[in-house]
């Protein structure tokens, strides 16, 4: 039993000590992976971004999809209103091709795919962590952190954001060969526009990070990095061969220095909530390549991630677009992990973990902020309802007295 004269810190240690046991227990077997990505699937929906009922109100996605489905180099931008979301879609090309080549042509193919996606961003966390480190409870920590956030939740499946993500995060895997990252940052960015400028993030860390010889010669010859900056450029080669031979145009309308300031009342929540628990490896991260004197890792890593933050406040959707800082999140946990000993990078863990967790999810959309209400409080709010409609008409009710000489 413990005494209540026992240090806090002796406490907290023998409480980490206890939740890491019972998920050594927990992450045990041939399918531990299945296991945690369950928990992970119910701990989403169930406590943190609940599900997007719009979409099932709506019936699926916006038609304009529709139509990119049907005939991908169709021209939105000259059949749309100019600042439309519609006008936007014209260059995400990447889902609209794979409908069109499978024959899918429903409302609810990308929403059905987006709940793949973010099936797969959750199995990419615990896949990234296990390779790197071979231990299924950081693996399993880092996993439930990404449930927490925005990234991994099934509260706002109507568009293809989930959908670069995960391209994005598979490119971060340290066992993605140098080709399939590549292939993965050029589709990723033909899926939204947003994820090519989160490639650069991806490009960062393969530069600095991937491992291999320091000098800058041997890390200008390393394929990864030279994979990733292929993909990004070709992506911008075939967008300008579509625009010239196809007739694309590329509408921007929305964007721009005016909304970066319009966003500025937005700064905590548009920042936070895009990566939350994850900030702290971030902090970590910088802190150690500072301590280290690596000075021009660490000020790549923070000008990258502020030049995105710059980049995404100037979008109108805010929270739709700094959630692509989520490739950042693989980068400083790399950094950390070959910096830190694994029972301090378990507790890192499990600490992002309890910080997204007790955050919830946001969305800020043009000046207005909602929460993604988790399906437990939904279900709460639901019998609340019920059980007032069935007890207020058995309550007493008392008229007010008539007035004298009312008439």
């Amino acid at each position: 039993m413990n005494s209540p004269n026992q240090p806090v810190s002796l406490l907290l240690k023998k409480q980490n000590d206890w939740i890491v046991s019972r998920t050594e227990q927990f992450a045990s077997g041939r399918l531990w992976w299945l296991k945690v990505f369950i928990l992970c699937v119910g701990f989403s929906i169930l406590f943190s971004g609940g599900l997007d009922w719009g979409v099932i109100e709506r019936g699926g996605c916006p038609e304009s999809y529709v139509q990119k489905m049907e005939h991908p180099l169709l021209d939105l931008a000259k059949i749309s209103p100019l600042n439309s979301h519609d006008a936007n879609i014209n260059f995400r090309l990447t889902v609209p091709v794979f409908f069109h080549l499978t024959g899918i042509h429903s409302r609810w193919g990308p929403p059905v795919l987006t709940v793949l996606a973010v099936c797969s961003i959750l199995l990419t966390a615990c896949f990234f962590v296990f390779q790197l480190t071979g231990d299924r409870v950081s693996a399993c920590f880092l996993a439930l952190n990404v449930a927490a956030t925005y990234a991994g939740s099934f509260g706002f499946i109507e568009y293809y954001d989930a959908i670069a993500l995960s391209q994005l995060a598979l490119a971060c895997l340290p066992k993605m060969p140098w080709w399939g990252r590549g292939l993965l940052v050029f589709t990723a960015a033909f899926t939204d526009e947003r994820a090519l400028v989160a490639g650069l993030l991806v490009l960062v860390g393969a530069f600095f990070f991937s491992g291999g010889a320091p000098n800058l010669l041997a890390r200008l010859r390393n394929p990864d990095w030279l994979a990733v900056a292929g993909g990004m450029a070709a992506y911008l080669a075939v967008r300008l061969v579509l625009m010239k031979y196809a007739g694309l145009s590329s509408p921007t309308g929305g964007t721009g220095p005016g909304r970066l300031l319009i966003n500025f009342d937005f700064l905590h929540p548009g920042i936070w909530y895009s990566l939350e628990g994850g900030w702290l490896f971030y902090a970590l991260a910088v802190g150690v390549l500072f301590w280290h004197r690596q000075l021009l890792a660490g000020s790549a890593l923070v000008l990258a991630s502020l030049g995105f933050l710059v980049f995404a406040f100037m979008i109108g959707d805010l929270m739709r677009s700094t959630i692509y800082i989520f490739p950042l999140l693989f980068v400083c946990v790399k950094i950390v992990r070959q910096n830190e000993s694994l029972p301090l990078f378990r507790t890192y863990c499990l600490l992002a973990f309890l910080i997204s967790a007790v955050g919830g999810n946001y969305n800020v959309y043009l000046e207005k902020i909602t929460w993604f209400q988790p399906l437990v409080v939904h279900w709460l709010h639901l019998a609340v309802q019920v059980l007032y409609d069935w007890i207020y008409p058995l309550l007493p009710h008392t008229m007010p007295h008539a007035v004298p000489g009312a008439s």
